[in-house]
């Protein structure tokens, strides 16, 4: 959508929550630099501890399964008694 600035050398900068600031262009720059920043850190720890998640996911599953076929060979053996 084309837009016009009054000023060119002051912005509203969303700071959340429905609040807005004033601030020079540079401050706004550095203030959504280090907005970036922050979000890119918690994503790749996001990122790690869905990782870790899954592996535990497959780690008790693993575990399930092992448990299934040990529960099954018994059964097995004594159907091949009867």
């Amino acid at each position: 959508m084309p837009g016009e600035l009054s000023s060119t050398e002051h912005v509203l900068v969303d700071v959340g929550t429905g609040y807005y600031v004033e601030k020079s262009t540079t401050d706004a720059v550095k203030f959504y630099t280090a907005k970036v920043d922050v979000l890119a850190k918690s994503l790749a720890e996001l990122e790690k501890v869905v990782a870790q998640k899954g592996q535990n996911v497959r780690v008790v599953e693993e575990v399930i399964r092992r448990r299934v076929l040990d529960g099954q060979q018994p059964q097995e053996a004594q159907d091949g008694k009867a």
